[in-house]
């Protein structure tokens, strides 16, 4: 399929397929590889880009509360698509970003404390701007904190 794993030839329009179909039957990840696949600019995607029907597969999966879709269709609308009906829209990229940071996106929480600081499709609010600031910072504190070492064949520890 995409990766081309176990097959001899890869077939961008299949993988799609599966991943459309995937979609359908509610799997989120689905949603999000078939979104990406039209609107991804890669040009190692060889398929014919549809950015309405990739936003709107990437909404399929952003119902379905998959943070990744959320955040990037928060960034399609934060610059828009050029050439496309998809215009820049700082009130739907604000909605996305809010829905993404609520589902973990570090990125999301970040873009949302520069939208209140700026006023980007919201009002500007800069105790929410820092409130984003300080949750992006401490989810980036729990990804560099060291994970506690396994230890096998120890027993039990003194208490």
């Amino acid at each position: 399929m995409v990766l081309g794993k176990g097959r001899q030839v890869e077939s961008h329009i299949e993988a799609f397929d599966y991943y459309k179909k995937g979609c359908d039957l509610g799997d989120a990840d689905a949603c999000l590889n078939a979104g990406l696949m039209k609107v991804s600019s890669n040009p190692a995607v060889k398929m014919d880009k549809d950015h309405a029907q990739g936003l709107a597969l990437l909404e399929k999966g952003c119902e379905k509360d998959h943070a990744f879709c959320c955040y990037y269709i928060s960034g399609i609308f934060i610059s828009g698509i050029k050439d496309t009906l998809i215009q820049k829209d700082m009130e739907k990229a604000f909605k996305y970003s809010l829905k993404a940071c609520e589902l973990g996106s570090i990125h999301a929480c970040a873009n949302l404390s520069q939208m209140y600081s700026r006023g980007d499709g919201t009002p500007k609010n800069p105790e929410l701007a820092e409130r984003f600031k300080k949750k992006a910072i401490e989810m980036q504190d729990e990804i560099i904190k060291p994970s506690p070492t396994l230890t096998f064949q120890e027993g039990a520890k003194p208490v």
